[in-house]
């Protein structure tokens, strides 16, 4: 395989590793259910910005 393959395949499985955990993280947080519904389609719509997004939000409200 070429590298190219090789990075292409490695930037793939870190979408689905940060989508798959911040699904999870989301479904486990209390939160009213439009901001859930809310949450969730930025996650899944918006690639890499969605997850990361939600991390930052995340880790901004657990700080408060």
């Amino acid at each position: 395989p070429t590298l190219y393959d090789l990075a292409t395949t490695a930037v793939i499985a870190l979408y689905f590793l940060l989508l798959a955990v911040s699904i999870v993280m989301l479904f486990r947080r209390p939160m009213p259910p439009l901001a859930a519904v809310i949450w969730f389609a930025i996650v899944v719509f918006l690639p890499f910005i969605g997850p990361t997004a939600f991390f930052l939000y995340v880790v901004q409200d657990n700080r408060r």
